[in-house]
């Protein structure tokens, strides 16, 4: 079975573009919580393996499996960036949001395909914990030396407990209230940030050329934003735990594998002979 944004779409208005404007990778938390460490936490198999559902974005560039349990639904932003002027650089292709939900609403996964903005991050919360990192083939790996891809999962601390500085996004209302999250997302690594490996390593984000052009050409490259999350009031009543240890502990639950084998399933298709040196 396949889902594309055609099986369930509509248009969302310029409104929610501005709250595409997400904030940026951002420092170790200076409250409350003074643990900040790096755990290697290999993800448990998922209960059920077989991910049966292919959800296809940006016109087929890119493609994940789900399990085929979850809930897909679609919104198509690309009217809405067309229409607007902070858009300077949108290369005018498709762009969609895709969330991914389980059937008890315990996990869910966020991505957006085409977005106009290079610098924008999936969630703005501060790292306490990596639990895993590993690297991430994707069928394309940039051409410049030092860069690649990552999963990575960590339990990150909402800025809203932290400090003072505001939150953006389409996440802000979902987080409301919940001091920590868990965060499964593809991460860039570039010389630029810290390692993937080590907290605060890489950014939420990755871009990849269309078929027919180069990487390097940003008005033509594709700019997703991808993240897996749970809350701490979910992980609580997975777990039986509070706080902290309810986010270190949800990693033994369904929920964190499947999240896991989803960022694992995520794939670039770029045709080999569009790539230049």
């Amino acid at each position: 079975m396949q889902l594309t944004p055609r099986a369930r779409s509509f248009i969302v208005g310029t409104p929610l573009i501005g709250a595409l404007a997400f904030a940026g990778c951002a420092s170790i938390s200076d409250g409350p919580v003074t643990e900040a460490e790096t755990a290697s936490v290999a993800p448990t198999p998922a209960a059920t393996e077989d991910l049966t559902t292919t959800v296809e974005l940006g016109d087929g560039h890119l493609t994940f499996e789900i399990p085929e349990t979850w809930d897909a639904e679609f919104e198509d932003l690309t009217a809405a960036l067309e229409a607007d002027e902070r858009a300077a650089e949108f290369n005018g292709r498709s762009a969609q949001r895709a969330v991914i939900t389980s059937p008890d609403e315990t996990a869910r996964v966020d991505v957006f395909t085409n977005m106009p903005w290079p610098d924008i991050v999936a969630v703005d919360a501060d790292e306490v914990q990596l639990l895993h990192a590993e690297p991430l083939d994707m069928g394309y790996e940039p051409a410049e030396d030092g860069y690649g891809m990552w999963l990575r999962a960590v339990i990150g601390e909402n800025p809203e407990f932290t400090d003072e500085r505001p939150t953006y996004g389409a996440y802000d209302e979902r987080f409301e209230g919940e001091r920590y999250l868990l965060v499964v997302a593809p991460y860039f690594a570039d010389d630029g940030v810290g390692p993937p490996d080590e907290l605060d390593g890489g950014v939420a984000a990755f871009r990849f050329p269309f078929s027919d052009t180069p990487a390097g050409d940003r008005a033509d490259e594709s700019i997703t934003i991808a993240a897996g999350t749970i809350r701490q009031s979910v992980a609580e009543d997975l777990t039986g735990e509070e706080g902290l240890d309810a986010m270190r502990a949800v990693v033994d639950t369904e929920e964190y594998a499947e999240l896991i084998d989803i960022v694992q399933s995520f794939r670039v298709h770029v045709e080999p002979d569009a790539i230049q040196p």
